[in-house]
């Protein structure tokens, strides 16, 4: 069986796909919140032509297809309906059910009939936890028996056992949600109980959540125990993050996907400090090394950065270390891929 590949090239040279059975057809990056907003946008456009182009190109070798990125709806939802008119089975992967950013009641009503369209057209859905596809049957009215779960593998973080450095990791697309204001502020209650933590906050803003953005910056501003790395992080520097700090710290709220930060974590045998929502609840439930905070508010998080390290470093390395061995058998890029060729859609006929 021949796999297409369209996506844009990845940045670290691991990264990159090498086997016969493989093409890879490339479309180019983004520029992650870099530049202009002129030059922004022309890059934006620049992927998305091709990424159209490159789908289309495949489809004169191949009828089934699987959308893992359909942000984008103004341009997905085209695109799947023509490759369904022209007879392809189209597996869609739903990350987030529903979006991050609040909307006014026009856009927002405008982007659930998007997205109802689009799970209409779609062959097959699959998500990559048991929470989301309960908020898609509860939000759009699907039947839980047409989604897959599939959890994403493991992904390869090289990052040396954590060493005491009593710094906290707050890591990924910076948005309300993940309460980063509030952890803030948790730090600083943490602090003020007699407990030594430092907090490094990396990441972009969401788009459409600039503003919130914008506070935090501040919000973190003049304090020498936090430390923020706000904007677009390379692939080069996140196992440099990973290194610095004891433990990545997740306090989310109204969250129902999948958590690739959790799992990265988890490969690079880091505890987590975190709330159980959406896919982190599986993880912690399979044996993610980690402190579980108890409820949505700063004092709640303070206690459990408290109750982390209240163990010694070497209580959680041996702990992480367990962790990491124990979630690489149950999240394997190999099963992943054998339970995607056993769906319906991917099978030959």
């Amino acid at each position: 069986m021949t796999t297409f590949l369209v996506a844009p090239p990845p940045e670290a040279a691991g990264f990159v796909v090498s086997h016969p059975d493989v093409v890879q057809m490339r479309t180019p990056r983004g520029l992650g919140g870099r530049g202009s907003m002129a030059a922004r946008v022309v890059a934006t456009v620049r992927r998305m032509a091709s990424g159209v182009g490159q789908v289309l190109k495949a489809r004169l070798r191949t009828r089934r297809f699987i959308i893992t990125a359909a942000e984008i709806l103004p341009v997905t939802l085209p695109l799947v309906a023509v490759l369904r008119l022209s007879g392809a089975r189209v597996v869609v992967v739903v990350h987030d059910p529903t979006p991050h950013v609040g909307r006014n009641a026009l856009i927002g009503a405008l982007e659930r009939l998007m997205l109802k369209a689009l799970y209409g057209l779609a062959s097959e859905i699959v998500v990559l936890s048991g929470s989301t596809r309960r908020a898609l049957c509860d939000g759009y009215r699907l039947r839980s028996e047409t989604i897959s779960v599939i959890p994403e593998g493991m992904p390869t973080l090289d990052a040396p056992p954590l060493n005491g450095s009593r710094r906290l990791l707050l890591f990924g697309t910076i948005r309300a949600n993940k309460m980063v204001t509030e952890a803030v502020q948790a730090v600083e209650l943490a602090r003020e109980a007699g407990v030594d933590v430092q907090l490094t906050i990396a990441g972009p803003a969401s788009q459409g959540e600039e503003a919130y953005f914008a506070s935090v910056a501040e919000r973190a501003s003049g304090k020498p125990y936090i430390r923020t790395e706000l904007g677009y992080v390379d692939d080069a520097r996140v196992a440099g993050l990973f290194a610095e700090c004891d433990a990545l710290l997740l306090p989310y709220r109204n969250f129902e996907s999948h958590s690739g930060v959790a799992l990265l974590a988890a490969a690079g045998r880091r505890p987590v400090i975190a709330t159980t929502s959406g896919g982190i609840t599986d993880l912690f439930r399979e044996g993610m090394a980690g402190v579980e905070i108890e409820d949505c508010t700063p004092q709640a998080i303070a206690t459990a950065i408290e109750r982390f390290f209240a163990h010694p470093a070497s209580y959680w390395v041996t702990r992480a270390e367990a962790a990491k061995v124990g979630l690489e058998g149950r999240y394997s890029w190999a099963a992943a891929g054998e339970r995607y060729l056993a769906l319906r859609s991917m099978r030959a006929g």
